[in-house]
């Protein structure tokens, strides 16, 4: 899911002229996907540091 939302978050507003800046449809999404997996992982390591699914589930069994 992070892959999906960063790649439409990217393409469209944060580095849209940096992804089009390659003028070529194939490097064009080269350049977005290596981009959206890049701040997919980092995403999922800062997550791991920070416990975030663990506490996640902690707070999913005290609600229900």
């Amino acid at each position: 899911m992070n892959i999906f939302l960063i790649h439409t978050f990217i393409r469209a507003i944060y580095l849209s002229d940096f992804i089009y800046s390659f003028y070529h449809f194939i490097l064009i999404t080269g350049v977005l996907l290596l981009v959206s997996l890049g701040s997919s992982i980092l995403i999922e390591k800062i997550k791991e540091i920070i416990k975030y699914n663990f506490t996640i589930e902690k707070l999913l069994k005290k609600i229900t």
